[in-house]
């Protein structure tokens, strides 16, 4: 009899001891349970921003202090302030949170050892590719360690790049390829959406494959309801690598034989964490293109000779011109060219530096005057056309053929940081490009002229 009590009282002692144990044990989990896909340099905040929650214990009856840290981003809190009540924080530098718990039941603590969980908010910026985690150190306390994984970062870009070939009414594209630098993964059934413009339809020739992460896992089809757009699908979920899909030998056609300026290919892509909405010009006007294939040595020299004069025709009067908001460099014809400065928008309207846009429209530095006193630029054009512009002035003038007319214009000139910024698409205007070939994408950020 003693033997068994004896024995019921160590299992009593064990069991104690085991609720004692567990009852310590304080859980910290992702509250919000998606693990969130973002960008590097992308800021997470407010209702955006994952949440990590740090349980109550029974053990939790001192007043405590933790360190919460990230990897991969950087906190965007202030240098100190209060979480909820009972929790202040100190940052500490840009990546580790002092947590400061007044444990209690009176007003102003917080009962976090009754019931009372402290949630926190990941409000922060990331800094790096690949894995963002939260690491918790409970600094010797009540509170357990922890890692967490709280969002997946890419960095990259999606873009579109080839080059342009002459053309009559039907013919084949040189090599295109799309870009995609960032290591995103791809769900199967996700389409790039390819268009046509000027009249011109996909036959359905092509040679298509694709690398890294496309290997295997694309196909193209014509839309069977309309032929002038095509779509390269993804055919399984991709990996988290880079890739490209490379497309050659793309057949094109149309039924009219008029002459036409440049064919733009544009190329959507909505399921990316860096959504595409590129316009490619792939093809300009030859009107011997056609007979290039099939006659003899006269007809090369014939072409040699629309080279040196269509072709350059096509350069110098139909680009296409291609700048981003916030972006170091912008594209004529996918040619890149740096940016000292970048374009911003200034209410409403884009802004480019002085020189930058005037290159971009075509016009050399020779032609390019500035007054630092009046802070007037003027930008003469290879037609003779001349445009002056005054920063903080509500107009353009424009001089051509011995005539002076003022545009007026809603957004102005304005010096920022000490250079002349110019409203790009009044000075677009003024220099002859119509609104009609002028756009803008919202969602890239883009503005596209057609010039």
């Amino acid at each position: 009899m003693i033997k068994k009590l004896l024995f019921l009282t160590f299992l009593i002692i064990g069991v104690l001891s085991t609720v004692s144990s567990v009852s310590a044990a304080c859980s910290i989990w992702r509250y919000r349970s998606d693990v969130e896909t973002v960008r590097v340099n992308e800021t997470m905040s407010g209702d955006d921003a994952p949440v990590i929650a740090i349980g109550w214990s029974r053990d939790h009856t001192e007043d405590m202090s933790f360190y919460v840290e990230l990897d991969g981003a950087e906190w965007t809190y202030n240098d100190r302030g209060v979480l909820q009540e009972g929790v202040t924080y100190d940052k500490l530098n840009d990546t580790t949170l002092e947590l400061i718990v007044d444990v209690g039941t009176e007003e102003g603590e917080i009962k976090f050892n009754a019931g009372k969980n402290i949630y926190l908010p990941i409000n922060c910026k990331v800094t790096d590719a690949g894995e963002i985690r939260v690491i918790v150190d409970g600094n010797e306390t009540t509170v357990s360690n922890a890692n967490i994984l709280i969002a997946k970062a890419i960095d990259g870009s999606l873009t579109v790049h080839g080059n342009k070939t002459a053309i009559n009414q039907s013919g084949k594209l040189k090599k295109i390829t799309i870009t995609d630098s960032s290591t995103q993964s791809y769900k199967a059934n996700q389409k790039f959406t390819l268009t046509l413009d000027t009249g011109f339809k996909f036959t359905g020739d092509i040679t298509l494959t694709g690398t890294g992460k496309f290997d295997g896992l694309v196909k193209f089809d014509v839309d069977s309801g309309n032929s002038s757009k095509a779509y390269i699908t993804i055919t399984g979920q991709t990996p988290e690598t880079k890739g490209e899909i490379i497309m050659e030998g793309i057949g094109v056609t149309r039924n009219s034989s008029g002459k036409f300026s440049t064919v733009l290919l544009n190329t959507t892509f909505t399921a990316s964490m860096v959504p595409l909405n590129s316009k490619l010009s792939v093809a300009s006007y030859d009107p011997e293109a056609e007979s290039k294939e099939t006659t003899t040595e006269s007809t090369t020299e014939t072409t040699t000779k629309a080279t040196t004069t269509e072709t350059t025709t096509e350069v110098t009067t139909s680009s296409v011109i291609m700048i981003q908001i916030g972006a170091a460099s912008y594209t004529i014809d996918n040619r890149l060219y740096p940016l000292e400065v970048p374009a911003y928008i200034s209410e409403g309207y884009s802004m480019l530096p002085l020189r930058a846009l005037a290159n971009a429209m075509g016009i050399t530095d020779d032609n390019i005057q500035y007054n630092a006193q009046t802070k007037t630029a003027t930008l003469t054009s290879a037609s003779g056309t001349s445009v002056s512009i005054t920063a903080g002035q509500s107009s353009i003038s424009i001089f051509s053929g011995g005539l002076t007319v003022d545009m007026p214009i809603s957004g102005t000139a304005e010096i920022t940081n000490g250079r002349l910024f110019l409203p790009l698409r009044a000075m677009a205007n003024a220099l002859g490009v119509p609104d009609s070939n002028i756009s803008y994408d919202a969602v890239t950020k883009t503005v596209t002229i057609q010039k």
